[in-house]
């Protein structure tokens, strides 16, 4: 996978997963589907006013020379769900008549990432593991419950040649001078180099 200029492959993927997670049509309405932000590290609890909630975070990867210039990225993404019940902690997890639980975001994740591509240069998801992150009483009294799975997914990253002119760099402006009004004759050209030449 070879990325747009100041883009990374990470972030195009994490996007993706984001943009994907977000259309799906729900068994309930998220109320934000977006980059996990250390929700739970905060102690004042007031993520908990915006879920059911998916978030998607960027845990890690591996690489290994497959080229001169290529190496094969596994990387490892991890989909949160955030639910809470006002009926009982268990409610938080199943869910009930009125409000979706956790297992159930859980499962419409992996159904929408299982085997996608994202529209992008990747190998396909590959869902992992399952952990609970979170289960328990807020503060506030209402029991919530988060369990996050994790996606396997791989793809290519090449280093460019030396030299090389990345992808939309303005290198050199041409420029055509006519001296004559209405004249198509070209009287002079010129050449401005915007970056100094890479030394072979």
């Amino acid at each position: 996978m070879s990325a747009p200029a100041n883009l990374s492959a990470v972030k195009l993927i994490e996007l993706a997963m984001i943009k994907l997670l977000a259309a799906l049509p729900r068994t309930q309405k998220l109320a934000a589907c977006e980059s996990y932000a250390g929700n739970l590290d905060d102690q004042a609890w007031t993520w908990i006013r915006a879920v059911p909630a998916v978030w998607v975070k960027f845990v890690g990867a591996e690489r290994k020379r497959s080229g001169p210039r290529k190496m094969l990225v596994d990387g490892t993404f991890m989909v949160a769900c955030a639910c809470r019940n006002l009926a009982t902690q268990p409610s938080a997890r199943l869910g009930d008549a009125a409000e979706v639980g956790v297992y159930d975001l859980l499962e419409e994740n992996q159904q929408a990432l299982w085997n996608s591509t994202l529209g992008l240069p990747v190998q396909p998801l590959t869902p992992g593991k399952t952990q609970q992150m979170l289960d328990g009483i807020a503060p506030n009294g209402e029991p919530m419950a988060v369990y996050a799975q994790e996606f396997t997914v791989q793809w290519m990253e090449l280093q460019p040649e030396p030299g090389a002119v990345p992808a939309g760099e303005l290198r050199s402006v041409y420029l055509n001078y006519f001296l004559k009004p209405g004249d198509a004759l070209v009287d002079a050209s010129d050449v401005v180099t915007t970056v100094a030449p890479v030394a072979p």
